[in-house]
């Protein structure tokens, strides 16, 4: 039997998926909003430091109950650092796009993460995808060039970082549909935020400006949010 049976015979468990999906973008969104308040102030790297850092409290939070700080060390430890390292590289490729661009921009390329979602899960998955589903990431991919630039000819290096953080966020998404259902959730989310601050640690001390207290305030807002949204994704895909 396939393991995704028993999802697809629970509709109210479909629903919590979904549900939990919406809240891991809008947390995600908002803390996107939050850091583009200060890519011209602070360095990609010390952002992302932070977001990742105030990250962690949410994360330790899922360990409660379940296993404790033990809960941290992974099954599959080859899957899960490329799981983390993906977010990782995404993260930073796209926060940097944000301080080059408008977000409208950025946003319109990592919408076209759901499609190459579809392409990979067919690939490297071997899932059966329908000519619906074809049809819809065929049409998704032109609304995408729509949106950016029909002629290509304003696009430059922020375009090209935020769709080469598309496709990353896609693969790492495949890699978590894979290994969520026997991973521990806490093992997941820890390695994403491990990778993110072993990347942006060396750059962020190199520029380091330190914030003010509101400053600061607003950097954890958007690293809680940021750990909710990490969190919201790994509970969704389960």
């Amino acid at each position: 039997m396939s393991p995704l049976a028993p999802v697809a015979a629970e509709p109210g468990r479909i629903a919590r998926g979904i549900g939990l999906a919406l809240v891991a973008y809008a947390a995600f969104s908002t803390a996107d909003a939050l850091l583009k308040l200060f890519s011209a102030g602070f360095s990609v790297f010390q952002i992302a430091l932070f977001m990742a850092l105030f990250a962690t409290l949410p994360v330790f939070l899922t360990t409660i109950g379940r296993g404790g700080f033990a809960s941290l060390l992974p099954n599959n430890w080859r899957l899960v650092a490329l799981r983390g390292i993906l977010p990782a590289v995404c993260g930073t490729l796209a926060w940097n796009a944000f301080a080059m661009l408008p977000m409208a921009e950025v946003y319109a390329l990592l919408f076209g993460a759901p499609m190459l979602v579809t392409a990979f899960s067919a690939l490297l998955l071997r899932e059966t995808v329908g000519w619906r589903r074809w049809s819809a990431t065929v049409v998704g991919f032109a609304g995408v060039v729509v949106m950016i630039d029909p002629s290509f000819t304003a696009l430059g290096l922020g375009h090209l970082m935020a769709a080469l953080a598309a496709g990353a966020g896609a693969l790492s998404f495949v890699i978590l549909k894979k290994i969520g259902a026997t991973e521990k959730s806490a093992a997941i989310l820890f390695s994403v935020l491990f990778w993110i601050m072993a990347v942006s640690l060396p750059p962020a001390v190199a520029s380091w400006i330190w914030p003010s207290l509101p400053q600061l305030g607003v950097l954890a807002a958007a690293g809680l949010l940021f750990g909710v949204g990490q969190a919201g994704l790994v509970f969704a895909t389960r």
